[in-house]
């Protein structure tokens, strides 16, 4: 047994190095803070940041489903561009800011690229140039380059309310 004792001990020592997984052999990141998909959520709200929405909209999947503030899809891309030209008119300028932002790309139990990114969507109101700020989180699932799902989570009640009292403030005090 003593003289077999050292060769077990080696044996089982190359079988463990030897079921190692090699970086060749290892499976993608599940889990990533930078790379393409990254770039192509920044490059995506950059876009909506610069108020170019024929840009931001060619990001979406033309069967793309939007879940904003609710698990019920909103499937027509335009109709999400209508609405968003809806609410810029309200603003003289909107977009997200650069600070603070978390981005992370993960992978998940089937297989699917998801983006997560946290931030805050800023504005400035046309009728008294008060800004606004609200957070925002959105995961987004993204095939071949391409949004094919969003959901976005945000509480816009405060906006919604600085923007009434700013267009009652207007018509009641008008220049």
């Amino acid at each position: 047994m003593q003289k077999t004792a050292p060769f077990l001990f080696i044996a089982c020592l190359l079988f463990i190095v030897a079921c190692q997984p090699q970086a060749e052999d290892c499976p993608e990141q599940r889990y990533a803070t930078s790379g393409p998909e990254i770039d192509l959520i920044k490059a995506h709200i950059q876009a909506y940041t610069d108020g170019d929405l024929d840009k931001w909209a060619s990001y979406y999947g033309e069967q793309v489903k939007f879940h904003h503030n609710t698990w019920d899809a909103i499937t027509n891309k335009e109709e999400m561009v209508k609405s968003e030209t809806q609410l810029r008119s309200y603003f003289a300028e909107v977009g997200f800011a650069t600070e603070p932002v978390m981005l992370e790309r993960i992978i998940d139990d089937e297989g699917r690229t998801w983006v997560r990114y946290s931030g805050n969507w800023t504005g400035t109101i046309k009728a008294n140039d008060e800004q606004v700020a609200v957070p925002v989180h959105l995961n987004i699932h993204l095939v071949d380059d391409k949004i094919v799902e969003e959901y976005g989570y945000w509480d816009s009640r405060e906006v919604m309310a600085d923007i009434e009292d700013a267009l009652v403030d207007d018509i009641e005090n008008p220049n």
